[in-house]
């Protein structure tokens, strides 16, 4: 079965209402992301990896996510900067999927990645 590419929120010990951030970097892009645009992890954002999981806490609003499977393997590619297509490439590589449910699964992931400050867009130096 696919791989489901959903961050979802784990609970958190005091958790706090979302505010909106004033930092521009940390905005969302429209659902029609780009395909060539570049992300990369937000620099403020702590991981951890273990057992096919990544922990993220965003310490900006104090949200604890959980990623598997695939969606781990994209946050661990997004150390450096990718853009859709390079990153739906490299997972097609790892993972036996369809391309289109893939890039679907990918697009709401880095969409919902965004929309959380987790993930911003890389600005070539």
């Amino acid at each position: 079965p696919a791989a489901t590419l959903m961050p979802k929120p784990a609970p958190a010990p005091h958790p706090e209402p979302l505010q909106t951030d004033p930092n521009p970097e940390r905005t969302a892009m429209p659902a029609s992301l780009p395909d060539d645009t570049l992300l990369r992890v937000a620099p403020e954002q702590v991981s951890v990896e273990g057992n096919d999981e990544t922990v993220i806490l965003d310490p900006v609003s104090g949200r604890y996510f959980s990623l598997e499977g695939v969606s781990s393997d994209a946050w661990r590619l997004l150390q450096e900067p990718h853009s859709l297509r390079e990153l739906q490439a490299k997972l097609l590589e790892l993972y036996d999927v369809e391309a289109a449910v893939l890039e679907r699964d990918l697009r709401d992931l880095l969409n919902r990645l965004l929309e959380a400050g987790l993930v911003v867009r890389h600005e070539a130096a």
